[in-house]
């Protein structure tokens, strides 16, 4: 009998102190502490908005952005689904401090293609390629309106 009273205030030693080891495992987490980051926090037009052909856009968008690393840059880049010619335009800006957000205004005619994506990428060394990257995608009309 005196087992089992053991057993169970073994099993509720664990209960109480599980969350305190999951919360000391996320603050020293290796991603975290050794990956520098970028993400989209908000972008205009919404996902939601069907693209036309020919016309153009002004997207809004911002990224928020961890550095692990004393400085880096974060290109945007709005490119069609079709390979070869894919890139309609990008913009980029330097970063420096640990964390932060960036924000762009880019202007880009939508060309015939079935969708469009927004790429927010993290370089950290110059001629490297990206170290991380966070992507929307929207849809284009098949054929613009006459």
């Amino acid at each position: 009998m005196r087992t089992g009273k053991l057993n169970s205030k073994l099993i509720l030693l664990a209960i109480w102190a599980s969350p305190i080891l999951v919360f000391a495992q996320a603050l020293t987490s290796p991603l975290q502490s050794t990956k520098s980051s970028v993400w989209i926090t908000r972008i205009d037009p919404p996902i939601a908005v069907t693209l036309v052909p020919g016309t153009s856009v002004r997207f809004l968008i911002e990224a928020e952005y961890t550095l692990t690393v004393p400085e880096g840059r974060i290109v945007i880049f709005i490119q069609s689904a079709e390979t070869g010619n894919a890139r309609i335009v990008s913009e980029k800006k330097y970063v420096s401090s640990n964390s932060g957000t960036v924000s762009f205004s880019i202007d880009a005619k939508i060309p015939l293609t079935r969708t469009v994506s927004v790429i927010a990428a993290l370089y950290t060394d110059y001629g490297q390629s990206s170290t991380t990257a966070d992507s929307r995608v929207f849809e284009v009309v098949r054929s613009p309106p006459k």
